[in-house]
């Protein structure tokens, strides 16, 4: 019996011929996933890279110059820190070399006046003042306070000041030889509340009215007040 051969058809599912773009799309899509391992790679070393110099200059900043591991060089700084956190906290409670606290300026403008506690004995017709003054730096501002404190016939026996962030803080003890009195008192608190408001108007002979944050006193002069003074 004779075999019946059917006659063979190109399949429909046969791959046609790959065009340029198909085979650039390949091997792109080949090509992509070592790119990617190539910058996750790098990445990762310029991490390795930036901890290391981190490390590096932990080990500066320590006490201890001894080459430690990792693990110990971060206990030891965690140490450190809390060590620093104790001592500042303890200067802070105690008020600080002399009995001064800290200077920390504030975002409020202030004016402080008061007698010093600490008064030099036998000196007749003198009147020491703790002067605090907080508010925006700028360049003249000590220029003006020097102006002041001769103004009301005074003399700087000591100053503390401190600046951050734009702000400025100072703390005056100041000798004033033309007598004691609240008068006296009252002249260096308007001095320097119109030293204060200066720095809105930067000229002199300019009456403006100021607004401070006075703190807490016995004498009558505490709380939140507004002031009219003269720049003269």
């Amino acid at each position: 019996m004779d075999k019946f051969v059917f006659p063979q058809r190109a399949s429909s599912f046969m791959a046609a011929p790959m065009t340029t773009a198909m085979m650039m799309a390949t091997r792109f899509a080949t090509n992509k996933p070592k790119a990617e391992k190539k910058s996750h790679s790098e990445a990762e070393s310029r991490r390795r890279k930036r901890i290391n110099d981190h490390l590096t200059t932990l080990r500066g900043i320590l006490p201890s110059k001894l080459k430690t591991d990792k693990a110990t060089l971060l206990m030891e700084t965690v140490q450190h820190v809390k060590e620093l956190q104790q001592k500042f906290a303890e200067v802070a409670g105690s008020g600080g070399e002399g009995g001064m606290k800290p200077l920390l300026p504030t975002e409020t403008d202030t004016v402080s006046v008061s007698r010093c506690q600490d008064e030099e004995v036998g000196e007749k017709n003198n009147l020491f003042v703790k002067a605090t003054v907080c508010c925006e730096d700028r360049p003249d501002l000590n220029r003006d306070l020097v102006q002041l404190v001769r103004s009301v016939q005074g003399k700087i026996t000591r100053a503390e000041m401190a600046s951050v962030g734009g702000r400025t803080k100072m703390v005056m003890t100041l000798k004033l030889t033309g007598g004691g009195g609240e008068e006296e008192l009252r002249r260096v608190r308007r001095g320097l509340m119109a030293v204060v408001e200066n720095r809105a108007s930067g000229r002199i002979g300019h009456s403006k009215r100021g607004r401070f944050v006075m703190p807490n006193r016995t004498d009558g002069y505490g709380g939140m007040s507004n002031y009219n003074y003269s720049l003269r």
